[in-house]
């Protein structure tokens, strides 16, 4: 706990005290069958120099100078660097750039599979990591389904993805031009993991509550099954 409260307030310190703002990121899943089939994204948003922090304390200003050849070489290096069957997206909107991750399983046991890719089995061994689950109750018409997992496989799986671009130097510059170094923890902040179940709404857990850290996501809904 003590880690987490350092990390938080490094991080307001370093936003507070330049013109830079952490990039935003957050991850919706959703399934749709009884087996666990669906489908994940990772989210990551990046504020454009000039605008407005969230905060009203001033301007960005700097955040182009973490990246010295610019948001086109991040995208191409992300496609190379992430497992096959991943898919990386990109848009620029007005005032930031999103990124995102995205992957499809066909049950339970393929998305254990991806996410472990995602992470990297040396990670996953490193950290202990468990499978995330899927149970499910008969109920008329189809099946009352809950999906579970401990929160660290997405925490994991956003810092393996940012830690690829972040280690990278002709993708990513810490120094942003020959300042003070930035460490990773204070590039990027996990705002919210989402998570949908068959006819469910989507449940968002706040991965910013101080003192009360998520540790578990889970959803549970219905999912017809399918008539003969």
């Amino acid at each position: 706990m003590k880690k987490i409260v350092t990390v938080v307030v490094s991080l307001l310190l370093v936003m507070a005290l330049s013109g830079c703002w952490a990039g935003d990121v957050n991850s919706g899943l959703t399934i749709t069958s009884a087996a666990g089939a669906g489908y994940k994204t990772l989210r990551i948003e990046i504020l454009k120099d000039h605008v407005e922090k969230p905060d009203k304390n001033g301007k960005v200003d700097d955040n182009s100078d973490y990246f010295p050849n610019g948001m086109n070489a991040v995208t191409k290096f992300l496609k190379k660097s992430v497992p096959a069957g991943f898919k990386i997206g990109f848009r620029e909107e007005k005032n930031k750039y999103v990124y995102s991750v995205t992957y499809s399983f066909k049950d339970i046991k393929d998305y254990n599979a991806k996410t472990k890719q995602l992470i990297g089995s040396k990670v996953w061994a490193e950290k202990k990591l468990k499978d995330a689950t899927i149970t499910s109750v008969a109920a008329a018409g189809g099946k009352k389904v809950t999906f579970k997992e401990d929160a660290s496989l997405t925490a994991t799986s956003v810092l393996e993805v940012i830690k690829k671009v972040y280690l990278n130097p002709d993708v990513f510059d810490p120094t942003h031009g020959g300042h003070e170094v930035i460490t990773i923890d204070q590039v990027y902040a996990l705002k919210g993991i989402s998570a949908k179940v068959g006819n469910s709404a989507v449940k968002t857990f706040d991965m910013t509550v101080k003192g009360k850290p998520v540790t578990t996501i889970q959803q549970t809904g219905f999912i017809k099954t399918a008539s003969k």
